[in-house]
């Protein structure tokens, strides 16, 4: 059974924010911030997949394999990080947007 947290604003209404992990946030990382209003997290997560992404294309190009699949493997803990902690962000992002939790 899954658990939800349940916000309510005066002007925009009501959100649902599941507890525990997010798989919308793992798969989509940061589409999922821009899609939730959560602009600095997007940035932030776009920045870091942008470097991660140079930094693997740079060990390709030197011929180092054991570099590119650090990188590959540095992309795949990030994106499980985003998702563990991407309905707690979630919640405080609606708070600090002024949702009270119902």
């Amino acid at each position: 059974m899954e658990t939800f947290h349940v916000f309510k604003h005066p002007v925009e209404g009501f959100q649902a924010v599941k507890e525990g992990f997010s798989w919308p946030a793992f798969w989509f990382t940061g589409i999922w911030a821009f899609v939730k209003e959560m602009w600095g997290l997007c940035f932030i997560i776009i920045g870091l997949i942008f470097i991660m992404i140079f930094l693997k294309e740079v060990f390709s190009q030197v011929g180092s394999e054991d570099g590119a699949l650090l990188m590959n493997l540095s992309m795949l803990g990030f994106s499980v990080f985003i998702g563990v902690k991407g309905n707690e962000w979630r919640r405080n992002n609606l708070r600090q947007r002024g949702f009270g939790q119902k």
